[in-house]
């Protein structure tokens, strides 16, 4: 399941979580006990690795809005509405970098936070199944 970029897939890992929706999965060393050579491919091939800080996504941020008055109608009279303001959300925005499906390429983009959601703006064209990718932030 698991091997160096570019290189083959013959590394065993235990999945001990995944999440098909938000595209996660955390894996861990096999049984050392009853799988003892492949722990060990897996420790050899996470040895040389630094891992991976993970971060939050951008924070979003209130912008307050003004909204014009006018005129209406209430009850055949004419009345005024003053101007006010209103605070809205405005989606949180950073610059991220995403691993191409052949490796060692970085593809640029935007990631923006809106709620719950993250949303991925590529600055150019992706391949389908790059979903698994990670983000890097910048």
């Amino acid at each position: 399941m698991l091997g160096p970029l570019g290189g083959k897939r013959v590394v065993w890992a235990e999945c001990l979580f995944a999440d098909p929706i938000g595209d996660i999965a955390v894996l861990e060393q096999p049984g050392n006990q009853s799988l003892y050579d492949e722990a060990e491919a897996y420790d050899r091939l996470l040895a040389g690795m630094k891992p991976l800080a993970i971060g939050d996504a951008p924070a979003q941020r209130r912008e307050r809005v003004l909204v014009p008055g006018g005129s209406y109608r209430l009850e055949g009279e004419l009345k005024e509405a003053p101007p006010l303001y209103v605070e809205q959300d405005v989606p949180g925005e950073a610059p991220v970098r995403l691993l191409s499906l052949k490796g060692g390429r970085w593809i640029e983009g935007r990631a923006l936070r809106r709620g719950m959601w993250l949303a991925l703006e590529p600055n150019g064209i992706i391949a389908s199944g790059i979903s698994g990718s990670p983000l890097l932030s910048m």
